[in-house]
């Protein structure tokens, strides 16, 4: 496992260093791995001051979330809905997983914001 996690790592940080990101003006990563032995990577990027991200407006023009079309990819589309997605909260639904004392543990009900 940890040969298969090391070449998927090279292979990423060569795509980063190809300018997946930018001019990349250094990178800095250390593998480390979890008490039941599973590699993990952090991994910090200095780009070059033209590409850096300097304000919300910049981070909103290159992230967006979307749910994948059911119709094109099912199994894709479940994975997402039933792993990714906050499940039903609030007064309605008392016995929700993250339900505790009559209010999400996961402080949700927040407020939609249109920027980031």
């Amino acid at each position: 496992m940890a040969r298969v996690f090391n070449k998927k790592k090279n292979a990423l940080l060569t795509e980063i260093r190809k300018s997946l990101f930018g001019v990349i003006f250094e990178l800095v990563y250390i593998t480390e791995f979890h008490k039941r032995g599973l590699p993990y990577v952090h991994l910090l990027i200095f780009l070059q001051a033209s590409f850096k991200i300097r304000d919300s407006v910049y981070v909103d023009s290159i992230v967006s979330a979307k749910l994948p079309d059911p119709n094109l990819d099912s199994n894709l589309w479940n994975a997402v809905i039933e792993l990714m997605l906050h499940n039903l909260y609030g007064a309605t639904y008392p016995n929700a997983l993250y339900m505790q004392d009559a209010k999400c543990s996961k402080q949700y009900l927040m407020l939609f914001n249109l920027e980031t």
